[in-house]
């Protein structure tokens, strides 16, 4: 089976921004989990890697917390 690459840098950006917006907002990683179905604290702790479209739903998230 081919791996998938992976962007670490990238990766590694939005877990960062991610994490502070969170805080931020005094959301918790399953308060987010919920309203978006993506498990944050992996993405955070750098474990799970970002699709499009786990992207695509954070930063819908995002827009709407006006984060």
């Amino acid at each position: 089976m081919k791996r998938q690459r992976r962007n670490d840098f990238f990766v590694g950006q939005v877990a960062d921004r991610l994490a502070k917006a969170r805080r931020r907002h005094n959301l918790t990683q399953e308060v987010v989990r919920f309203d978006t179905g993506l498990n944050v604290g992996r993405i955070e702790a750098g474990c799970s890697d970002i699709t499009p479209v786990s992207y695509t739903h954070l930063r819908a998230h995002e827009t709407s917390l006006h984060l």
